[in-house]
């Protein structure tokens, strides 16, 4: 079991923080199963899940806030502390596992996303402990743990993986994963909009926790410095060489609406102006993540264009306006490529 107990790289129980942590939990705990239920529900209610890379157990409580691996190694961290066996059930799950949180882009991904939850040797058996979903953002979806038992099956589960006791080897594969992506999204220059979707999924997260519960992780600050970010990303890559007209907006504006949460079709086009109108999508800072995402993209078509938004509760009107210059067929096939 001595694999199941060192500290790792990732796994830092060691740190000063963890040891604080694993003694309070132990003067809450009258034997070992007791403390790993009290270190679960902890990790599940006091880590915010968000979008993130794999922290160190030591950044994950520090920063209070992670995805399944890091939420899983530090729990399996403090199990470590307390000289409880503990390790990472790797799974592969449906991208339909967060459509949940992603209302603008409906399944994150099509394809098998990798998940982990931790694995704790209690009663001479190894038990699953999924403590990914905080109870402020997903009641349903934050799992009971009793020491007992394993945590539910997840829901979107297509197989398991293998089970280890690090993570270092699994977040090298990831990193490896996403460099190939990066490099295939230079051919495929739609794919960039994965740099800011991460942001204006974060947001979608912390406001739908928001709504459950009243809970938000991330600042004012840090909201308005998501949305600096996102119209920086979307205004460099969606820049053209020459000046589109508003019918290359309007094109554009047909196609992307639903990222700002419209449904509808432009109802009015002049020289210098696109309108549409339709349904109020999210709402809260979700909206002024669509502000910055089209502003940005607009301006990279031509820097005279400006969208602005009106909204009435649940009817909104979108207006695009620019000086009335450019031109439509040159800007219009760059503007293709980006969807190709």
């Amino acid at each position: 079991m001595n694999d199941y107990l060192i500290e790792t790289e990732l796994c830092d129980w060691n740190n000063e923080e963890i040891l604080k942590l694993a003694d309070e939990l132990k003067s809450k705990s009258s034997d070992k199963r007791e403390y790993a239920v009290n270190a679960f529900y902890w990790v599940r209610d006091n880590i915010f899940y968000s979008m993130e890379q794999i922290w160190r157990a030591s950044d994950a409580l520090r920063l209070r806030k992670g995805n399944c691996w890091s939420k899983s190694n530090l729990l399996v961290g403090l199990c470590r502390a307390n000289n409880i066996s503990a390790q990472f059930q790797v799974q592969f799950i449906s991208g339909d596992a967060t459509s949940d949180l992603t209302p603008h882009f409906g399944a994150s991904f099509k394809y098998k996303l990798p998940h982990t939850s931790a694995l704790i040797h209690l009663n001479n058996k190894w038990l699953r402990a999924d403590c990914t979903r905080d109870k402020y953002l997903s009641p349903d979806r934050a799992y009971d743990f009793d020491g007992y038992e394993d945590t539910p099956v997840h829901p979107y589960l297509i197989k398991n993986g293998p089970s280890v006791p690090d993570l270092k080897e699994i977040a090298e594969q990831q990193i490896k994963r996403m460099k190939r992506i990066q490099k295939f999204a230079k051919y495929i220059k739609l794919l960039r909009i994965l740099d800011w979707g991460m942001y204006m999924w974060a947001i979608d997260v912390d406001e739908i926790r928001f709504k459950n519960s009243g809970v938000r992780t991330i600042s004012d600050e840090e909201a308005e410095e998501i949305y600096k970010k996102v119209y920086e990303y979307a205004s460099k890559q969606f820049k053209i060489k020459r000046k589109g007209n508003i019918k290359v907006g309007g094109f554009v504006l047909k196609r992307l609406r639903n990222l700002i949460g419209m449904k509808g079709d432009a109802v009015s086009i002049t020289k210098n102006r696109c309108e549409i109108e339709g349904n109020r999508g999210f709402p809260g800072r979700c909206y002024n993540v669509g502000m910055s995402l089209m502003n940005g993209l607009f301006h990279g078509i031509n820097p005279s264009m400006h969208w602005s938004m009106n909204d009435d509760e649940d009817i909104l009107h979108g207006i695009i306006e620019s000086d009335g210059e450019g031109s439509y067929l040159l800007p219009m096939i760059e503007v293709m490529r980006q969807f190709i």
